[in-house]
């Protein structure tokens, strides 16, 4: 699939079918359609006026759509991080404040939670391992991750997450 509404700020079309990318994260995506379309030279500028429109788009829409969480999913969310024998981090290919745009909209407490993200790299495997640093000691019996993407079943099974 393709979005039209993506060539306001890069002059092309950019698919969404995110397994078309060698990394589907926000970071990953626009990197290499800017070396696709053989725009190196203006990357940062690019980067910023690609990510201030797609993060107007998100705040715009959410305004006019309710966002809801999997159902259960705070629940367990707030069960895990009240445990004391479990670590929480979230690790999404998502920019930091789209992902902090979405858990709010769709009322999902995440305070506390260290988070990585694709403002922090544009590799998958990278974004987790960054997460669970943040979230502290490194001496996990095992290791978890709840993913919806073919990309995070790759990046957990390269980590050697469940």
């Amino acid at each position: 699939m393709l979005s039209g509404r993506d060539s306001d700020v890069l002059g092309a079309l950019i698919h969404t079918d995110w397994d078309k990318y060698d990394h589907p994260t926000d970071s990953g995506i626009l990197n290499q359609v800017i070396d696709e379309l053989h725009l190196q030279e203006d990357r940062d500028s690019i980067a910023t006026s690609v990510k201030e429109r797609f993060l107007h788009r998100i705040s715009t829409h959410l305004t006019k759509h309710k966002a809801s969480p999997i159902p259960g999913a705070p629940e367990f969310l707030a069960r895990l991080t009240a445990r004391g024998d479990v670590k929480v981090a979230m690790a999404t290919g998502g920019w930091l404040e789209s992902a902090k745009l979405k858990l709010n909209a769709a009322a999902i407490d995440f305070t506390g939670i260290p988070i990585a993200s694709s403002s922090d790299h544009f590799i998958k495997i990278e974004i987790s391992k960054i997460a669970e640093l943040r979230a502290g000691s490194n001496r996990y019996g095992s290791r978890t991750y709840f993913g919806d993407g073919s990309w995070d079943l790759k990046a957990s099974e390269a980590l050697g997450y469940n």
